[in-house]
């Protein structure tokens, strides 16, 4: 017994992947997948793949995963996942196979900023009460891109854990004192 699977044509355009459908010198469309639809004058030069989907695509260099941005995602281990602002969402679900909400509770660090040109601020929002908390990898990499994250302070205090809060906080000082070490030996 054989099975078909079917395949779809997609192009990279614009940094992203669109689903590809017509004929190439007359009317292709390109679907975005975010659901937009453009049909540019000159797709010539474009390559066309086939997979089965969005998901068995090769996102390296795309602005899903850009591992030059300053924005993206820290796993537990410390390696950093870089996107384009405002693309955490469709990273999770096409390289992690996780919504956002998922690595979150899972203790992976969302690293954003209020808008594309802001400095980038790290927000962990893991699943306190099971004991998921930031890992050392992760608050080394913090650290050495100087990026700090008071989210895990503020959310024990509104879950009402003052004991954590302070444990954090802790923390959080005693990470700015190695980095003020750090940078006083620097000067030296």
């Amino acid at each position: 017994m054989s099975y078909y699977i079917s395949m779809r044509k997609f192009v990279l355009y614009n940094n992203i992947w669109w689903e590809y459908k017509g004929d190439p010198l007359n009317s292709a469309r390109l679907y975005h997948i975010f659901g937009g639809e453009s049909q540019p004058k000159d797709i010539s030069n474009l390559k066309i793949i086939e997979a089965q989907d969005f998901y068995h695509l090769d996102w390296e260099g795309t602005d899903v995963l850009n591992k030059k941005s300053k924005f993206g995602w820290l796993d537990r281990e410390g390696n950093f996942y870089g996107c384009e602002f405002e693309f955490h969402e469709l990273q999770a679900v096409f390289l992690h196979h996780k919504t956002s909400t998922e690595l979150e509770k899972l203790g992976w660090i969302h690293i954003s900023a209020e808008n594309q040109y802001s400095q980038p601020i790290a927000e962990f929002w893991g699943d306190y009460e099971n004991g998921v908390m930031p890992t050392f990898e992760q608050l080394e990499y913090l650290s050495k891109k100087k990026y700090i994250d008071k989210s895990q302070v503020l959310n024990a205090m509104e879950n009402g854990n003052m004991e954590k809060a302070r444990i954090y906080e802790h923390n959080l000082k005693v990470q700015k004192e190695k980095e003020n070490k750090s940078e006083e030996n620097l000067d030296m």
